[in-house]
């Protein structure tokens, strides 16, 4: 008889990766094994009399002695007590998954979780896939037996329209429209959506951009520039993930203009936050009508607030004109005024 493999151990951790491998290997056993293993009504016998007792009394000693095997030492305590296989089989299900309303429970959660699914920011095809995949074994874990099952193609659409619109848009409207829209599984969408990743990895690496985790940091790399470094596009929602060597790429006035950019809506919201009086600091009027303000006019109040950003460091506007300044004195002891205007 050739040899059925290593019997799968349970140490406590990851109870569902074992129940399916030791499902399989009990299987393996004869299908009377597994049987037997499932049969709620079985009894172990003094004394077996008929072919069919005894048959199930040798099937019920295998699935025990497997299941024996097949935990640890502190596993095994909690069914040592046990000579039929089905109860050692419903113990370790009911300490590790929970009885049947804790299943329920846990059944509505991970519903919702595939219900809400969505592709993260800078996610690939393949780590989509993946963590879709675990999802929908949770579910089927903790369905109950009258629950009917998640289709392929019900999977399919779910991934489709899960995909990241802002890149994935034409694609999906691609795939919506072809023939075999109707019969879609999830093998035939991932062949057709990792073929597209990786085609546009290979353009970006020919147009000399690093490759990246995914598509979504990646726009725009067919529009005609002057600046090579400049075809690099990034989406907002996938900023945090961007790495040193993408930003690298940036020409050096494209990587001012973005961080201008923020530093001035970061500046606006801080405003906004509390915008109040610059004269006295009151967040009940405006300067306008401060009550406090010097009778030196609106030429005190400007040069109230222009000291205060003196003494906050300055404007950006000021600060960048200083090192362009510095530089450019570096450079060749002066500098050029009507290039200076014309950057800012």
């Amino acid at each position: 008889m050739a040899s059925l493999g290593k019997i799968p151990v349970f140490a406590g951790e990851d109870y569902a990766y074992w129940k399916v491998r030791m499902r399989a290997f009990l299987q393996s056993l004869g299908a009377e094994v597994w049987d037997i293993t499932k049969n709620q009504a079985y009894e172990v016998l003094a004394v077996r009399v008929t072919p069919l007792q005894v048959t199930e009394h040798e099937a019920n000693a295998k699935a025990i002695n497997a299941l024996f095997a097949g935990v640890s030492r502190a596993e095994f305590s909690r069914v040592q007590g046990f000579q039929e296989a089905h109860k050692v089989w419903t113990c370790l299900e009911n300490y590790h998954e929970g009885t049947p309303q804790v299943k329920a429970r846990l059944f509505e959660t991970h519903r919702r979780e595939y219900d809400n699914f969505t592709q993260g920011p800078g996610e690939s095809i393949g780590d989509m896939f993946c963590r879709f995949q675990s999802i929908v074994n949770k579910v089927s874990a903790n369905r109950s037996a009258d629950a009917l099952d998640y289709t392929e193609h019900e999977k399919a659409l779910k991934l489709l329209y899960a995909l990241d619109n802002s890149v994935w848009d034409l694609k999906v409207n691609t795939i919506i429209e072809s023939a075999g829209y109707e019969t879609l599984t999830m093998n035939e969408l991932f062949s057709k959506l990792k073929a597209t990743e990786v085609d546009n990895q290979t353009r970006a690496k020919l147009n000399g951009v690093p490759p990246s985790k995914s598509i979504a940091l990646v726009t725009g790399l067919g529009r005609s520039s002057s600046n090579a470094n400049s075809a690099l596009g990034f989406s907002l929602a996938s900023l945090p993930s961007v790495i040193d060597e993408q930003l690298e790429t940036l020409g050096d006035d494209d990587l001012c203009l973005l961080i201008n950019k923020f530093q001035r809506v970061y500046h606006n919201r801080q405003r906004r936050k509390n915008p109040g009086c610059y004269h006295c600091g009151d967040p009940n009027h405006f300067i306008a009508d401060c009550p406090k303000k010097s009778s030196g006019g609106q030429n005190n109040n400007f040069d109230n607030y222009r000291h205060r950003d003196r003494d906050e460091g300055g404007s950006n506007k000021e600060r960048r004109c200083h090192n362009l300044r510095s530089r450019d004195r570096d450079k060749g002891g002066h500098f050029d005024k009507e290039s200076l205007m014309k950057r800012f």
